[in-house]
Formats: C-alpha cells, sequence, structure tokens
C-alpha cells in the first residue's frame, strides 16, 4: 500500500494533465496505507501481549520444576547413600562407620555455604 500511495503521488505531481483524476486516489491509498500501520501496530501489540504470556506460563512452570527438584534431590541423595553396598568401603569395620561418613558430607556442605557467604559477601 505504501508503494501504491508513493506511486500515485509520482504521478500526481509529474503528470498535470492526471492530477485532478488522481487526488482522490492519492488521498484514499493515503487513509488505506494510515490504517494499514494502525493495524499493524495493533497486530504488534496483540503479538507481545501473547508472548509474555506464554513467557510468564514458562517461567512458571520452571519454578514449579526447580522447587520438585529442590525437594526431590536431597531425598535421592539420601536414598542412595543408606542404598548403597558398602562391603570392602572404608570404615566398614568400624562400629560408627554411618556416622562418621555424615559427619564428613555435613562438614562438606558447611565448608561450601560458608565459601557461598564469603563469596557473596565480597562481591558487595
Amino acid at each position: 500500500i505504501s508503494h501504491f500511495y508513493e506511486t500515485l503521488s509520482i504521478c500526481q505531481s509529474e503528470q498535470q494533465n492526471l492530477k485532478k483524476e488522481l487526488k482522490n486516489s492519492t488521498h484514499e491509498s493515503n487513509v488505506f496505507r494510515t490504517m494499514a500501520n494502525e493495524y499493524a501496530c495493533r497486530i504488534d501489540d496483540i503479538y507481545t501481549f501473547i508472548q509474555s504470556i506464554k513467557n510468564d506460563k514458562i517461567n512458571q512452570n520452571i519454578y514449579i520444576l526447580t522447587m520438585i527438584s529442590a525437594v526431590m534431590l536431597p531425598l535421592n541423595l539420601i536414598t542412595g547413600f543408606f542404598g548403597m553396598n558398602t562391603q570392602g568401603l572404608p570404615f566398614n569395620e568400624t562400629k560408627n562407620a554411618t556416622m562418621i561418613v555424615v559427619s564428613i558430607m555435613l562438614g562438606v556442605i558447611l565448608c561450601c555455604i560458608t565459601f557461598l557467604f564469603w563469596y557473596t559477601n565480597k562481591k558487595k
């Protein structure tokens, strides 16, 4: 529509004998061009709105998946730990072998948490 309007405008300005005949057509094509631009803006706004709704749904699904993973990961770790076959491993003959391994795991976790707090405070 824009090209058609430009073509009519050029013909109207260059062809003096067709100026009166092309005046209405040029005006109508300008109106159609304006309407097409308005509709294109509306369609773009609708598309942006639909995309934002889809992104919100995806973000909500990712949040739910993250929460489920946060609950299930420690449970899987504990299940894997107590489901191990411990024959031939260190601390096998020790009376409190499970407590030693648990304390080592807690020590590693505390070290990681301490490092995380130290690192985040260092950035501030």
